[in-house]
């Protein structure tokens, strides 16, 4: 059984969404909330496989909200909801962990069925109308193990290997064994090298998030 948490701000779309989702036989809806902090102290004190989330919610939005909850719970699926279906927002969703990305409008709520399942498979699925599968597809990020691409992804937001290991209950030493794994996959020296690659690719915009250990690698005093 796939445990959903949704949140939502529109009570009626958030309803009928719920609806939709208890009617399937494989899904249940866990809880619920109309903002993004409600829904982060909530998560973080209820039994979740996946979150579905609106991006533009009344106090802060999905992005920070996918931020927040893969700090909490590094292993959480998130599906986020949008009328945004172009610019640097769905890659920004990657860069923070998101494995979903699916525009509002014109569907039976097929879409969104389809989306949950995906992602809480583990596998991405990015709405047909944002063009993205090829640019997706076609990075050197797409040779990563799954553990190893989220050592990535956590790397460039910043963290050091000590807050890698506490995010992802990894020991310190199984985090440097993906980070060399990244590394050699990417042919990439350090975590400035991955920073600029994953940005060449939309992976990563400098300001989106601090960089904290930009002049040091990886604030464990290693490269």
């Amino acid at each position: 059984m796939i445990r959903v948490f949704l949140v939502e701000d529109h009570f009626l779309f958030r309803h009928a969404l719920h609806l939709m989702i208890e009617d399937q036989s494989d899904i249940v809806v866990v809880g619920e909330a109309a903002g993004g902090r409600e829904a982060i102290a909530a998560i973080s004190r209820t039994e979740v496989d996946m979150v579905v989330c609106d991006f533009i919610l009344p106090d802060i939005d999905g992005l920070v909200v996918t931020h927040s909850l893969l700090r909490q719970k590094p292993d959480l699926r998130i599906l986020i909801l949008s009328a945004i279906d172009q610019g640097p927002i769905p890659k920004r969703l990657i860069a923070a962990g998101a494995l979903g990305y699916v525009t509002k409008g014109g569907d039976d709520g097929g879409k969104i069925v389809r989306a949950i399942r995906e992602v809480a498979a583990g596998r991405r699925y990015w709405d047909e109308v944002l063009g993205m599968t090829e640019s997706l597809t076609n990075t050197p990020f797409e040779r990563l193990q799954p553990r190893t691409y989220q050592v990535a992804m956590l790397t460039v937001r910043g963290l050091s290997i000590s807050e890698i290991a506490e995010a992802t209950g990894m020991t310190a030493s199984a985090v440097r064994s993906q980070r060399q794994a990244m590394f050699t996959t990417l042919n990439v020296r350090n975590d400035i090298s991955l920073l600029y690659l994953a940005q060449r690719y939309g992976l990563a915009t400098f300001g989106a998030e601090p960089w904290v250990h930009a002049a040091g690698g990886d604030g464990d005093g290693e490269e």
